[in-house]
């Protein structure tokens, strides 16, 4: 049986990962905010949103 130690630092180390990507994913949410071409933002700002609602974050960069 985990000793409450064990599974208090199992829960650290399970909210400090959903921070990160929480984090991750606000960045490259920035990043696609800073295209200069509206017509790009929506396809970049449409592609963050579905790759993040299947628990990934991605942007291309090189959308532009």
């Amino acid at each position: 049986m985990a000793s409450r130690e064990m599974v208090d630092e199992e829960l650290d180390r399970s909210e400090g990962r959903a921070t990160a990507a929480m984090e991750y994913r606000a960045r490259q949410l920035q990043r696609a905010q800073v295209c200069s071409c509206n017509m790009v933002n929506e396809i970049v700002g449409l592609r963050i949103r579905v790759v993040n609602a299947s628990g990934k974050a991605a942007h291309e960069g090189s959308a532009c």
